[in-house]
Formats: structure tokens, C-alpha cells, sequence
């Protein structure tokens, strides 16, 4: 947190020229609000919902995404798909007992090397996260799958996949490569807080179209939490006639009927709803579900 701050205080000394009043003020206002944020937070269930909490004051909003593009920056820096640990070669095994790998997979099934353009064309991905974690692994499955397709290429086939980030994300990996922390405060212009996602008619509209023609829907790895819940709701669409699947390994039996009827709240009329709740994780609904 120290060394946080520490940035964000030498990005707006940066910024504001102190021999000017009116910078010394600003900077004093948004030193504030780091302070009251750092005490507080913790009566918040998330930054999200300390941004709504006091979006009367944008300056909250604007520090809070400094703040969560600074973390999520420097989480990719040290996960396992930081380029000293993986790439599209002999290290992206390093992560073939994982989720994404079974997924990546399963999208590659019937693809020939002539068609690779294909690949994702019928599906939509909602991620509520702000890391690339997913478009980075797509982008070197592909080279690895298919040996001689340059980066370049998967990148575009990547991009053409209909990934919608609600909470929108870091940036592309063009502009801000993976791993890579100094561009932060850039990186920040490309978030949205949940309130101003739930007020978005665009964000809606794409997920509303996407839940509404979808097939089958699977849940991975979600939290239920209240605020994707809720924008999932304000979409407004008639999800019907839907096969779900949900991941729900760990689960206390009280928390799985109450995530259950969360789910079954999406859709209209519920009774149409074919629902299946799996106990186990991520890899392993994917590979029932391709089996």
C-alpha cells in the first residue's frame, strides 16, 4: 500500500505544478481522498461499491481506478502468465491443469489450420474482471495450437471474439502489453465503475443480446456477487428456452439455493429455465460439458 501511494503522489506531483494555488488544491483534495479511502474501504465490499457509495465526489471514482489499475497491473506482473513464465512454446504447458486451457480447447474442436478465423465465432464471454488474463491465454493457444500463425494474427482472431467487459478492462495488449505496470494511469481511462456501467445503455444492450441468444449459459467461477447480479438484471432481455450451467465447488448447501435462485431470477418465465448446478470447478463443468 505504501509503495501504492507512493506512485499515485508522484503521478499527481506530476501532474500539478505546485507554485500554482489552484494545483496545490487539487493535489490536496485528491491527497484527502487517498487518506479517507485507505481508512474506509474496509466498511466497502469492494472499491466498486465505495466509488457509488460516493460518486457525489468524482475525485473517489478517479483515485479508485488509479488504485485497481495499479493492483490488477501488478497482479498480471507476478501471475503465471507473465511472459517469464509463459509463452506459446514449451512454457504454455505450465498451465494445462487449468480452466482456460480446457476452454481454449474446446473452441479449437473442428478447426482446420485454414479456417482458424473461426475460432470463437459462436460465443460470447461476460467478464467482470479487468485483467486480459483471457485474451493474453487465447492469443498464445492459438500460435500454439496452430505453429507457424504469427502472434499478429491470433490477436486479431482474438479480438473478433465477442468479449464483453462490463467493468471494462486495462486496454488492448497492443497498447498496454501484459505484465506491464509503468502505464497505469492510462491504463485507469479504460474502466468503468458499476454504477456508471448500470447506467451505460451500450454495456446492457450487448449483454442483453448476448444472454438473450445464447443457447446455453455457464457460470464460471462467479461470485453471484449483488452488483453483477443487479446489472445482469438491468439488461432488461427475456432470457428463455436457456440450458445453465453453474460452478459451485465449496459451496455450503444454504448459499447454493441462494445463488440458484439468483440465476432463476434471469430468466422469463423461470419454468422455461433447464438448470444445472455442478459441485465441481471450472475444469471440471468444462470437460463434462464436452463429454
Amino acid at each position: 500500500m505504501a509503495a501504492e501511494a507512493e506512485l499515485l503522489y508522484r503521478h499527481y506531483t506530476g501532474m500539478y505544478k505546485l507554485d500554482k494555488k489552484e494545483d496545490v488544491d487539487a493535489l490536496n483534495a485528491r491527497l484527502q481522498v487517498m487518506q479517507e479511502l485507505a481508512v474506509s474501504i474496509d466498511m466497502a465490499e469492494s472499491i466498486d461499491e465505495y466509488i457509488y457509495r460516493h460518486s457525489h465526489n468524482p475525485i473517489v471514482a478517479e483515485i479508485g481506478k488509479l488504485q485497481v489499475a495499479h493492483a490488477i497491473a501488478c497482479a498480471e506482473s507476478e501471475c503465471y502468465l507473465r511472459p517469464q513464465n509463459f509463452d506459446a512454446g514449451e512454457k504454455f504447458k505450465t498451465l494445462n491443469n487449468t480452466w482456460i486451457y480446457a476452454f481454449a480447447k474446446i473452441l479449437m474442436i473442428g478447426i482446420r489450420a485454414e479456417e482458424i478465423g473461426r475460432i470463437g465465432e459462436n460465443i460470447t464471454i461476460i467478464c467482470f474482471n479487468y485483467d486480459r488474463c483471457i485474451e493474453h491465454y487465447l492469443e498464445h493457444a492459438i500460435v500454439h495450437a496452430y505453429p507457424g500463425t504469427p502472434l499478429k494474427q491470433a490477436r486479431e482472431i482474438v479480438g473478433n471474439i465477442n468479449i464483453i467487459h462490463p467493468y471494462g478492462w486495462l486496454g488492448s495488449l497492443e497498447a498496454f502489453p501484459f505484465g506491464r505496470v509503468q502505464n497505469f494511469a492510462e491504463m485507469s481511462d479504460n474502466l468503468i465503475t458499476w454504477s456508471e456501467s448500470i447506467r451505460d445503455p451500450q454495456v446492457k444492450e450487448r449483454m442483453g443480446h448476448a444472454m438473450s441468444e445464447a443457447e446455453t449459459i455457464v457460470f464460471l467461477g462467479f461470485a453471484f456477487a449483488r452488483q453483477n447480479m443487479d446489472l445482469l438484471h438491468a439488461t432488461n432481455k427475456t432470457w428463455s428456452n436457456k440450458a445453465a450451467f453453474a460452478t459451485g465447488k465449496g459451496l455450503e448447501p444454504e448459499a447454493e439455493e441462494s445463488y440458484q435462485q439468483n440465476i432463476f431470477h434471469c430468466f422469463t418465465p423461470p419454468d422455461w429455465l433447464m438448470a444445472r448446478w455442478s459441485g465441481c470447478d471450472c475444469n471440471g463443468i468444462l470437460s463434462a460439458l464436452h463429454s
